[in-house]
């Protein structure tokens, strides 16, 4: 099972089982170091919610359903749950690409971010790359659109041209929906001609 929103949730045996643990829910740091919570009810929503919301934090449920909340050190965390986070793909990573004024060249300051998407791309072993084009908030909406559109495929024939699978790849235009800047109307703002790229 993978982080979600914050969290990854391991339901374990384990060593621990010794201790009479039918279930070990941890709570891990999200990939930018943000914990969030994870609130804990009974099925027939009877009892007090029990709220995990500390990183490391354990709660050890045992088969007759008795909870325990503890913090798990970092020798348990590499002892018992080693193997599963040896085993989760590397943390996501976004990057940011600006471009030209009603162009879908990217800008020659973004010429660095653009080789080190290009390396991370190829450097893990397995990748699913999400690509949105954005526009500032100058030219008509319906054409912004399309440049949004554009750029992001743009930026997805590139990653293709490196050998990166077409089904890995997702390619959306929010044109000036999205803005990075907020700004009025007719307005041009080059940190909102941007393609954000997500690998994970």
């Amino acid at each position: 099972m993978g982080r979600l929103v914050a969290l990854l949730l391991v339901i374990v045996g384990l060593g621990l089982s010794a201790c009479g643990a039918r279930e070990i829910l941890v709570l891990l740091p999200d990939d930018d170091g943000t914990i969030g919570a994870l609130s804990i009810v009974n099925r027939d929503g009877t009892g007090k919610a029990i709220i995990m919301d500390q990183a490391h934090q354990m709660m050890l449920v045992d088969p007759a359903g008795s909870k325990i909340m503890t913090m798990a050190s970092a020798a348990v965390m590499d002892k018992e749950f080693g193997a599963v986070l040896d085993s989760l793909p590397a943390p996501g990573k976004t990057f940011i690409l600006y471009f030209e004024t009603a162009s879908t060249r990217v800008t020659q300051e973004s010429q660095d971010a653009l080789l080190k998407l290009f390396a991370e791309v190829t450097g893990r072993q397995a990748v699913e790359v999400l690509v949105t084009g954005h526009t500032d908030t100058v030219g008509e909406i319906g054409t912004n659109d399309k440049l949004a559109k554009r750029r992001a495929e743009n930026v997805r024939e590139m990653l293709l041209e490196r050998g990166l699978e077409a089904s890995f790849i997702w390619a959306a235009g929010r044109g000036e929906r999205d803005l990075l800047i907020p700004t009025p109307d007719e307005t041009p703002e080059p940190r909102n001609r941007r393609v954000e790229v997500i690998v994970r």
